[in-house]
């Protein structure tokens, strides 16, 4: 018997958001829904829309020397690159 996996789409761009996608989860209007991770990185103060420029912020907070290196924000902003960059070969 196969498992069946029941996919959702973000409630940002509504493309398919995949289990070994990184999401965060939201409830609205009483709904749960997700997202993926990087449409919203932590302290950028805003949305992204497009994987590339999602990377270029990410890039460069990574780069800086604003955090230090166990920071939360460090460590979780690594992990959402490392999902774009994953996203980005599929994308091709």
């Amino acid at each position: 018997m196969m498992n069946v996996v029941e996919l959702k789409s973000c409630y940002i761009c509504g493309k398919p958001v995949f289990p070994e996608d990184k999401i965060a989860e939201k409830k609205i209007n009483d709904v749960h829904k997700v997202r993926h991770l990087w449409h919203r990185i932590p302290n950028s103060g805003s949305y992204f829309f497009n994987l590339a420029d999602a990377k270029i912020f990410l890039e460069k907070l990574v780069d800086s020397e604003k955090y230090s290196k166990d920071s939360y924000v460090l460590s979780e902003s690594r992990d959402i690159l490392e999902d774009i960059e994953r996203l980005l070969k599929i994308e091709g």
